[in-house]
């Protein structure tokens, strides 16, 4: 084993009850702070307009629902709500 790396602990739940409040509260501030990055990136990612698009053709495609621009091969018409005045 190299000098750098931790040993393998299997984690469990005697092994969580053991750990120190302090020790908890650390560990799950780092794993909230990691999940709002990656939900920071995804909003930032799924935003981009080819990656909308990309969207959009996969739901077209594994629907299979008609759409001039996404999926002209498809064979449920998708029909929207029309607006009633």
């Amino acid at each position: 084993m190299n000098a750098g790396t931790k040993k393998n602990i299997e984690i469990n739940i005697d092994y969580v009850k053991t750990l120190s409040i302090e020790t908890l509260q650390e560990y799950a501030l780092k794993y909230l702070t990691i999940l709002d990055k990656k939900k920071q990136w995804n909003r930032k990612y799924n935003a981009l307009p080819n990656i909308k698009i990309k969207q959009r053709i996969y739901y077209y495609k594994k629907h299979n629902i008609y759409h001039p621009d996404y999926n002209p091969e498809g064979l449920i018409e998708k029909r929207l709500k029309k607006k009633i005045n």
